[in-house]
């Protein structure tokens, strides 16, 4: 990708990143932000070809992934479990706490949303690109 395609993607983030920040937590504009990146990283995912697989060198699943594997499902399940058990979709609750929920201290201050943000879609991106 040729750098100013990088440099117009980086600043394309960054200002999506501040007028997400600027939403109200738990409002429909807060769910649109979010669902329009994931729309569009799911989009891209499924039209472009698949990569040839190169020749495996190693064992096909390593302990590695498994532990990982086993991390992101129990972090899954404890999400939506929490959600579930919220009074309401737009009511927090802090005795079934989400993983938003609990990172509020860092993410009320508009510097932590923003990086919070930005950290997001850098990581969605990252993940889209593989």
């Amino acid at each position: 990708m040729p750098l100013r395609t990088e440099s117009l993607l980086a600043a394309a983030t960054v200002a999506y990143a501040v007028a997400g920040s600027l939403t109200s937590p738990l409002s429909m504009a807060a769910l649109i932000a979010v669902v329009v990146p994931v729309a569009g990283a799911t989009a891209w995912t499924l039209a472009r070809p698949p990569r040839p697989r190169p020749e495996p060198s190693r064992p096909a699943v390593r302990r590695t992934a498994l532990a990982w594997a086993a991390v992101v499902v129990l972090a899954g399940t404890w999400e939506l479990v929490a959600w579930l058990r919220q009074p309401a979709y737009n009511v927090a609750s802090a005795q079934h706490p989400t993983i938003s929920v609990l990172l509020d201290p860092v993410t009320e201050a508009q510097p932590g949303r923003l990086l919070a943000w930005a950290g997001w879609l850098a990581a969605g991106w990252w993940l889209v690109r593989r």
